[in-house]
């Protein structure tokens, strides 16, 4: 059945390049509207942590690298960005990095995964990427935000 109602927003091409398409847009293997999921997260979560705690940013820069002993295959990018920041989410007087991954479960890549492999494999990316910079040298906490078919673990 077709409706005659207009969508305000659509781009005129996805990542891929391709010209927009619902169908396409779909399955494409880029990832079609990720990039629209994954900043909704994201500002859902600056909003929600601006509510309990101070100084909360969105993509704050990371320092420079200072002791240069990081955990191998850490992230050493002079502008490295994280999704969230806060101070007072986990203890007072400390701050707390959060980055967000969108994940689409049924993916070709990830057929032979149950969903709890699914979550582990990107948590541990996450963490294997900035864990030890953000405790070493931000000296703060880091959580990674897993996302696949609307939930977060």
């Amino acid at each position: 059945m077709w409706y005659n109602w207009q969508i305000s927003n659509l781009p005129s091409a996805i990542v891929c390049g391709e010209p927009f398409h619902v169908d396409h847009a779909r399955i494409c293997r880029h990832g079609g509207f990720i990039i629209r999921r994954y900043n909704e997260l994201r500002d859902l979560e600056d909003e929600m942590l601006s509510m309990v705690c101070h100084d909360v940013g969105v993509e704050p820069v990371l320092q420079e690298l200072y002791c240069g002993v990081l955990a191998r295959g850490a992230n050493k990018a002079p502008d490295t960005r994280l999704d969230v920041h806060s101070h007072g989410f986990w203890k007072r007087q400390s701050s707390a990095y959060f980055d967000i991954r969108v994940s689409h479960p049924n993916a070709e890549s990830y057929q032979e995964l149950a969903l709890e492999q699914l979550y582990r494999r990107h948590e541990n990316k996450k963490n294997h990427m900035y864990a030890s910079r953000v405790i070493e040298e931000e000296h703060a906490t880091f959580t990674p935000f897993t996302t696949i078919s609307g939930g977060i673990i």
